[in-house]
């Protein structure tokens, strides 16, 4: 769409305009689905006086709003200026403004009616040669449903196998043994739980933990070491 409008307005001075020796005009403008809202900013200089050499500031201010028929696409709206003229008549500026507004309309989706045709029936009725046996079944009353509930079949719980039972047993002794090795007085000491392998001897995890060896036996009572045995080793803090 596109549509032009026109602006007449009167700027009133504070004294008697002689003379303008500089004018310029700015829009700034908002544009939503419905309107384009803006203001034209006129500013420039004048003298007051003929033969006076003192030039004056000036600056106005000029609302303009317009409403679209239809609704727009967002962001779409442009105002473009066609013409600006004016006019000095003592104390006031006549000022004619001509702009354009330009923007994309949104496409309205047609929705279609829907057509009821009340005497269809009665034209059935009447073109239909056959008999038509009208049956009310406002008094007949619907006989509930039988409704045969079948319950799942229970499943019996499975006892655990011997394997099982003898694994988590196994577990339990394990970590109460290491559990009761620990001492009560050793609270805040930092363990290792370490794991012996076939080429390990006391001496070597001694080594390795840079602990002696009576500390090893006697967290763990143990005087001999074999592969696969758990045994914890206190932290030394140096």
């Amino acid at each position: 769409m596109k549509d032009s409008i026109k602006v007449n307005e009167v700027c009133v001075f504070p004294s008697n305009i002689a003379d303008i020796t500089s004018i310029s005009m700015e829009c700034n403008y908002e544009c939503n689905e419905e309107e384009v809202k803006g203001d034209f900013l006129i500013e420039g200089t004048y003298r007051a006086y003929e033969l006076s050499i003192n030039q004056e500031n000036f600056s106005y201010k000029i609302p303009f709003t317009y409403t679209f028929s239809k609704k727009i696409i967002d962001d779409s709206g442009t105002v473009n200026i066609n013409d600006f003229t004016y006019e000095v008549d003592g104390k006031e500026l006549h000022v004619d403004i001509e702009y354009e507004v330009c923007a994309e309309e949104k496409e309205e989706e047609e929705k279609e009616e829907e057509f009821i045709d009340e005497d269809a029936f009665d034209r059935f009725i009447l073109d239909n040669d056959n008999d038509i046996e009208i049956v009310d079944l406002t008094e007949e009353e619907c006989a509930p449903e039988e409704v045969n509930e079948e319950v799942p079949p229970v499943e019996e719980e499975k006892p655990i196998e011997k394997e099982e039972e003898e694994k988590v047993t196994t577990n339990e002794n394990i970590t109460d043994t290491i559990m009761d090795n620990m001492r009560s007085e050793d609270e805040y000491i930092t363990y290792h739980i370490y794991v012996c392998t076939d080429t390990d001897t006391l001496e070597t995890i001694a080594n390795k933990f840079k602990v002696s060896i009576d500390i090893i036996k006697n967290y763990n009572t143990v005087d001999n070491i074999t592969a696969g045995l758990k045994l914890i080793i206190p932290e030394c803090n140096e």
